[in-house]
């Protein structure tokens, strides 16, 4: 997994767009099998860089076809992100080659990806304040809703149930409203207890059976990343409430792996849900343990560079560049960095191809095929690179690696 990973990276960079997009694959394979905590990470990490790479590479996709269609009905270890991700692609690639009916492969894509098929909307709430989001409204409370609530007293409109189109996944209200926090509810009946990972698009907070299970903020540094939350449940039909901050929402429900739950879903408010609490337990987001040590001030990347670099990728990639900079400012300290060339690198090795330079060095300090470096040799200098994202100009980094340019680097200004 971590050699596919570093070849894939050190391919990415150089501009060998086909090699990279191989090494990515294999990183995929390696990592559904590979039992570690961080084969998630490196599994959405992978699929994040494949759907970059789409544009570079014709047929992609199709390319691979049997390998990614055989993870997604067997994803082992590679985290509900990773298939999530790889279901989009999936449903994006497959439609110009499917004989199916539109509406016949509408409905793939919904029993594939495990999307509620029926969602209500009701709102707005609050007053389009910037403090609106984090304030508990009405519809959180046990029970059916009613079609209206009083109106708010500062703008006067009404919240109200919403009419919704749905197509796929994604419910939309039909009808213009303004600013503010609205919900989204839907159920599902699970014939037996079970654990499964409910995601709620653009939710702040989530409830099942009127019991919160997952809140995140933007004013609460790295919660951002936590789109799905795992618990389990008892057997029997349950609600799903989800505080969102526009009238648009989907939902899924999913086993641990990704795949769909499979289970049957419904909007009707009328019938009796569960009342007995769920249990969350471990959290399925790939970075969240890492945003976690970061936040309390621990410095991850000195014991985990590697998983650093990878996390604040993956940061970066869900616009969360403060995390993705936190991340990577204390590698630019890292004792790697700081070592001569030659301490770090025989030159046997770097007379390598530029595509064979990953290995772990003893006197680089780190340890099996998990540490390797990918060195970029120009003249008397050379760039340690440890991602090829989000380190941009203007960052703590004593050298900036073009991304798409061989052996490229230059200092940084601020240096």
């Amino acid at each position: 997994m971590w050699a596919s990973i570093a070849r894939a990276t050190d391919d990415d960079a150089g501009g060998e767009t086909r090699g990279a997009a191989d090494a990515f694959v294999e990183a995929l394979q390696a990592s559904s099998t590979d039992a570690s905590p961080s084969a998630p990470l490196v599994a959405w990490v992978s699929v994040r860089h494949l759907q970059e790479l789409r544009a570079s590479v014709p047929a992609l996709y199709d390319r691979h076809r049997s390998v990614l269609d055989s993870l997604l009905s067997h994803p082992g270890h590679l985290g509900w992100r990773a298939v999530a991700e790889l279901q989009e692609w999936r449903a994006a690639e497959g439609y110009a080659h499917s004989d199916e009916t539109d509406s016949a492969y509408d409905a793939d894509i919904v029993r594939r990806t495990g999307c509620a098929q029926a969602i209500r909307l009701a709102g707005p709430f609050g007053h389009g304040g910037g403090r609106d989001h984090t304030l508990s409204f009405p519809p959180e409370r046990p029970g059916p809703w009613p079609l209206a609530w009083p109106a708010d007293p500062m703008r006067s409109n009404v919240p109200h149930v919403l009419s919704v189109t749905q197509h796929r996944c994604l419910a939309i209200a039909d009808e213009q409203v303004q600013d503010g926090v609205f919900y989204a509810e839907s159920f599902f009946v699970s014939p037996e207890e079970r654990e499964l990972i409910v995601a709620v698009q653009g939710a702040v907070a989530v409830w099942i059976d009127d019991t919160p299970v997952l809140t995140r903020a933007l004013e609460d540094w790295g919660s951002w990343q936590r789109f799905g939350t795992h618990v389990r449940v008892p057997a029997g039909r349950h609600r799903i409430l989800a505080r969102v901050l526009s009238a648009i929402a989907s939902v899924r429900v999913l086993n641990p792996d990704g795949t769909s739950a499979g289970l049957a879903m419904d909007a009707d408010p009328e019938l009796p849900y569960s009342m007995t609490p769920p249990r969350v337990l471990s959290d399925p987001n790939p970075i969240d343990a890492i945003t976690r040590t970061a936040a309390a001030g621990i410095d991850f990347a000195r014991t985990a560079p590697i998983e650093a670099a990878l996390a604040a990728y993956a940061a970066h990639s869900e616009q969360m560049d403060d995390v993705a900079s936190d991340l990577m400012d204390p590698l630019t300290l890292h004792p790697m960095l700081r070592r001569s060339r030659s301490s770090l690198v025989p030159d046997s090795v770097l007379a390598m191809p530029r595509n064979r330079r990953m290995f772990a060095h003893p006197k680089s300090g780190l340890s099996g095929s998990e540490r390797w470096l990918s060195i970029s040799d120009f003249g008397a200098r050379s760039c340690a690179q440890f991602s090829t994202s989000p380190i941009n100009k203007g960052s703590r980094t004593p050298w900036l690696l073009s991304r798409r340019s061989r052996n490229r680097c230059q200092p940084n200004p601020k240096y």
